[in-house]
């Protein structure tokens, strides 16, 4: 039984390093990574469920023929990466956009989860998780949003916190809230464009005090970076209330 799993470890290797060399978008390689260290981190779970082998891949429990399933799909559904000559340029608007996207991120990170049906539970490793009903509802949506305005390893970074898992493909959620900075006040922001492919998103927001009244000001420099495939992505992102 474990050669038919190493055998698999090695075949998603393999894809990974022809995805990588073939130049693959980042969301697609991120999602190889995932399963490989999903693999690698539960390689000596093995369990016989109804008679058949199944092995424990991150969160989830999943039969050989429904992983090699997934792995089938992925190679389906990869994109080959458009090479762009020239960087393509954002106006105002769009990087006002992607500053909003990536904060949408984080809040789901950092601040309130998406919304979850309670009914649909699963208990992993003395944490309950939901079945997340809001606008994203699988986790390979998930992992390909985050990509899209973020660099790998932030986005790498905030998996790692388990706060959502693969269930089958279906995104699970644990439910928690801590909410905002309360002494923070109104946003302004400017665009300063270094250089053809850096630009910095700066935020200034007002210090208040209890009284609500403005008593000092913060700024903060986002740092947006162009990418070979065409993509406009923060290199570091925190939230600032």
């Amino acid at each position: 039984m474990k050669r038919i799993l190493i055998s698999i470890f090695i075949f998603l290797i393999i894809i990974l390093i022809f995805v990588i060399k073939n130049e693959k978008k980042q969301d697609e390689i991120n999602l190889l990574k995932l399963e490989v260290k999903n693999l690698t981190s539960f390689i000596d779970d093995l369990v016989i469920q109804n008679n058949e082998l199944t092995i424990s891949v991150g969160d989830s429990m999943k039969t050989i023929e429904a992983l090699q399933y997934e792995i089938d799909e992925l190679n389906r559904n990869v994109v080959p990466l458009v090479l762009h000559d020239e960087v393509i340029y954002l106006n105002d608007n769009e990087i006002h956009a992607i500053y909003q996207k990536a904060l949408k991120i984080y809040y789901w990170f950092e601040v309130s989860t998406l919304d979850a049906d309670f009914e649909q539970k699963i208990d992993v490793e003395n944490r309950s998780y939901f079945r997340v009903i809001d606008e994203i509802t699988k986790f390979r949506e998930l992992v390909i949003f985050m990509n899209s305005v973020l660099d790998y390893k932030i986005v790498d970074d905030l998996l790692s916190k388990n706060y959502y898992i693969d269930v089958d493909g279906k995104l699970y959620g644990i439910m928690a809230d801590r909410g905002t900075h309360m002494l923070r006040g109104e946003e302004t922001y400017e665009i300063i464009r270094i250089s053809d492919n850096e630009i910095i998103y700066e935020v200034t927001v007002e210090v208040l005090d209890d009284e609500r009244r403005v008593v000092d000001y913060e700024t903060y420099n986002f740092y947006l970076k162009y990418y070979i495939d065409g993509k406009w992505r923060f290199d570091e992102f925190y939230l600032i209330r």
